[in-house]
């Protein structure tokens, strides 16, 4: 069944096909109350605190176990988008105490990686120098010096240095790591937009656009990473690319759909809209969404588990990308989303 059609009867897109959801508490008869985003909101934060456990979250069930540190700095990251209100002095409190898990699980390689069986990577090591820096804490300077170790000749950056013991091709630079760890730096040099618009050019030859993720099987994720970026970072030509790219959204999963919101709010589209109202239809009564955040596992050998993906099987991954992502588009009133980027030149 077609997921436009799905929604449109009342169902949920799960992570093997369509299923009922029967709300919580609901009558027989009554018809279920629409969430609003803030209830949406809510509802996921609480949804997230509830597997909050021993300072950190974790997800992912991969051969090496599941990501404590890599899924928890990225949930820092996203969870200092929430506005205020939304986060109470406890909560708050409890954030405090995973900021300094984070920094207590630094290796003395400088960063940080999917967990402490793996070695450190540079999409880990962004998202603890982005979650350190979101909520006001110092950013180690070995953290840094790390990423700079993974950016190669062709301006783009690897998941893993040089040096490292994995296979060759976690060692070639690819956009979504590339657009996480240029965030991290905080910098943008014309060899790395350069490295980003050739990538996305090729894969507009190959008819994938946009092109999908390495680590994260995602075609939007590489996208709201650059967007992510502080104002004025993004070249026109790459802000022109995102624009076109955007044309292609068709989405297959809730974690697809939360990414797509933010590319879409923060592009001030007015779809934004309609992506909203898709993704809290999608938030099951519990307050998660469900498991469609797909990872590929790094692997030794070239062919090793290269076929292989895993869902966020806490649900942690896609429900705080959701919620982070519905803040975003709650923070951009009206059709015109903002004023702190400007609007891209038109494309001939």
């Amino acid at each position: 069944m077609d997921q436009r059609l799905a929604i449109r009867h009342g169902a949920e897109w799960g992570t093997t096909g369509v299923v009922e959801v029967h709300p919580i508490g609901l009558v027989e008869g009554e018809r279920p109350r629409r969430r609003s985003s803030g209830d949406a909101i809510s509802a996921g934060v609480k949804f997230l605190l509830d597997l909050w456990q021993d300072r950190y979250w974790t997800d992912f069930d991969l051969p090496v176990g599941g990501s404590d540190t890599w899924v928890t700095a990225y949930v820092l990251a996203r969870l200092a988008e929430i506005p205020s209100n939304y986060l109470s002095y406890s909560v708050r409190q409890l954030l405090e105490q995973s900021l300094d898990w984070l920094l207590e699980s630094r290796t003395t390689g400088g960063g940080w990686g999917y967990n402490s069986q793996v070695e450190n990577d540079a999409d880990s090591t962004a998202w603890a120098v982005l979650a350190l820096r979101a909520h006001g804490r110092p950013v180690p300077a070995p953290a840094l010096q790390f990423l700079e170790r993974c950016r190669q000749t062709d301006g783009g950056i690897a998941s893993y240095p040089k040096e490292s013991s994995f296979s060759r091709s976690w060692k070639l630079s690819t956009p979504e790591v590339t657009a996480v760890a240029i965030n991290g730096l905080g910098m943008l040099d014309s060899r790395a937009a350069l490295f980003l618009s050739e990538k996305w050019l090729k894969s507009e030859r190959l008819h994938s656009r946009p092109a999908p993720a390495l680590r994260i099987s995602s075609r939007f994720y590489t996208c709201a990473a650059v967007l992510d970026w502080d104002p004025g970072m993004v070249p026109w030509s790459l802000l022109n690319k995102l624009c076109e790219l955007m044309s292609y959204y068709n989405t297959e999963s809730p974690f697809e759909q939360a990414l797509l919101l933010r590319c879409l709010a923060q592009l001030r589209m007015p779809k934004a809209w309609s992506a909203a109202a898709s993704l809290r239809r999608m938030q099951e009564p519990d307050g998660g969404w469900p498991s469609s955040a797909l990872l590929r596992p790094p692997s030794a050998r070239e062919t090793e588990g290269s076929g292989l993906r895993y869902l966020d099987c806490n649900r942690v991954f896609t429900t705080v990308t959701a919620i982070s992502a519905l803040s975003i588009g709650e923070a951009q009133p009206g059709l015109y989303f903002g004023s702190d980027r400007p609007q891209p030149p038109r494309t001939l």
